[in-house]
């Protein structure tokens, strides 16, 4: 490859002046050719479709923005935009507060199996005697749910909260009032055997009064807590 370099080399500067400029001026010419058939036209037809899409991207872009804002325009102008965020709003809220509700009644006896058991455990026991039992009405209770505006959201407060800046939920306490007598070890056996029972409900009273020593009679109420309303059966 050297040797045919040189040789060609030799040709050239054999050659007068001007067949040189002429040979030289000759073979530019056939550089730009090449170079302008196999790189600049892919270049530039590469280019002008680039620039094509880019422009049709654009347009797209700028139809896109103006019926984004058409659609915002009439969203704020539309009034059922703003009820159906309190919905939205409300149903979260009322999620939230079926969840604390769950979470206060998990583990608790059924209603309408606190009188069972409470009877049960008495006549696993001679030497108790169960005087009588009655089951109350389900009373309602009130909890409080921190509202909207407590909440800090004044946009959605205004139309969806009470005056107190509460929402009010309820869960239904069922209560059985029941009398047990008995010896006095006998009845705190009782007691620890409830407790021991599986179950779990909660007491609101306990009343121990001595009839004729060493008899005694305990006044119990005990209670548990339901999302329903179902009375309890005696």
């Amino acid at each position: 490859m050297k040797a045919t370099w040189e040789r060609f080399r030799d040709a050239f500067n054999a050659r007068p002046l001007r067949e040189r400029v002429v040979i030289a001026l000759m073979a530019l010419a056939l550089v730009y050719v090449v170079w302008d058939l196999l790189v600049y036209r892919s270049l530039s037809a590469r280019e002008q479709a680039l620039q094509t899409r880019y422009d049709v991207a654009s347009r797209t872009l700028s139809q896109l923005t103006l019926e984004e804002k058409v659609l915002a325009q009439a969203l704020a102008s539309n009034p059922n935009t703003r009820k159906q965020r309190e919905i939205v709003e409300l149903e979260k809220r009322l999620a939230e507060l079926d969840r604390v509700l769950a979470e206060l009644a998990v583990g608790l006896i059924p209603a309408q199996r606190l009188p069972d058991v409470l009877r049960d455990v008495v006549h696993q026991r001679r030497a108790l005697t169960l005087l009588g039992m009655q089951a109350h009405a389900p009373k309602h209770l009130e909890l409080e749910q921190p509202s909207a505006q407590a909440q800090g959201d004044p946009e959605l407060a205004p139309e969806v909260i009470p005056a107190d800046r509460t929402q009010r939920v309820g869960i239904f306490k069922h209560e059985v009032h029941f009398a047990v007598s008995g010896r006095y070890f006998d009845l705190l056996e009782y007691l620890a055997a409830l407790e021991r029972s599986g179950w779990s409900f909660y007491w609101s009273s306990l009343e121990y009064d001595v009839t004729r020593y060493p008899e005694a009679e305990v006044h119990l109420n005990a209670y548990t807590l339901s999302t329903e309303r179902g009375f309890i059966r005696d």
